[in-house]
């Protein structure tokens, strides 16, 4: 690094790119040639990013519908299950009397947990 003055190059003169006989003309050429690389590869970063956002989105719902779909049968086998409980607790019993509706409701929804596939 010498200590003198810079000059600054002058119009119409050729620029020191490390290779011989580069001109201005040809420094324009390649300069607007990386503008439009770097323009596409925006390009390509904006829809990839829309891409990235809109499958986000996608797998938010499909949590939010596989969540609801796995309540819809544990609930009902919950609800019988606390009564069940409640039964054998209010009582103070060791065995009680299930009623056919409550345990169809346990079995028709177990199955549904068992057989039916988590379709979104």
């Amino acid at each position: 690094m010498s200590g003198g003055p810079r000059s600054s190059p002058k119009r119409g003169t050729q620029f020191n790119t490390g290779r011989k006989n580069d001109s201005v003309p040809e420094s324009i050429k390649q300069l607007n040639a990386t503008i439009m690389r770097l323009s596409e590869s925006i390009k390509h970063l904006k829809d990839v990013n829309e891409d990235l956002r809109r499958r986000y989105d996608n797998q938010k719902k499909f949590i939010s519908i596989a969540a609801h779909e796995l309540r819809s049968p544990i609930t009902p086998i919950l609800a019988t299950l606390e009564f069940i409980e409640y039964e054998f607790e209010e009582g103070k019993k060791t065995d009680i009397m299930l009623n056919k509706e409550f345990f169809d409701t346990l079995v028709r929804n177990t199955n549904r947990l068992e057989k039916e596939p988590l379709i979104l």
